[in-house]
């Protein structure tokens, strides 16, 4: 599990992107956490919302990085 303190090393400056990585992350830690903790089927209902969240994302994740010029925008988009 990443925790806040950890999550500060890979900020990126931005704060809509880190906003939404953060909320990615804390979703995927809570998935563990329900996971672990017996309760599986909350944790595929938070699963199936976690992808369409992360979806969400690199949406706009690659919008905001064309408009910037990233130059590995395309390599993003693959993955």
């Amino acid at each position: 599990m990443l925790n806040q303190e950890a999550f500060k090393h890979y900020l990126t400056g931005v704060p809509d992107m880190d906003n939404d990585h953060f909320d990615l992350v804390m979703s995927m830690n809570e998935v563990q956490r329900l996971y672990t903790q017996g309760e599986s089927v909350r944790a595929m209902e938070l699963l199936q919302k976690l992808k369409v969240s992360t979806k969400d994302h690199f949406s706009r994740e690659e919008v905001w990085m064309r408009e910037i010029g990233f130059k590995f925008v395309e390599y993003h988009t693959q993955l």
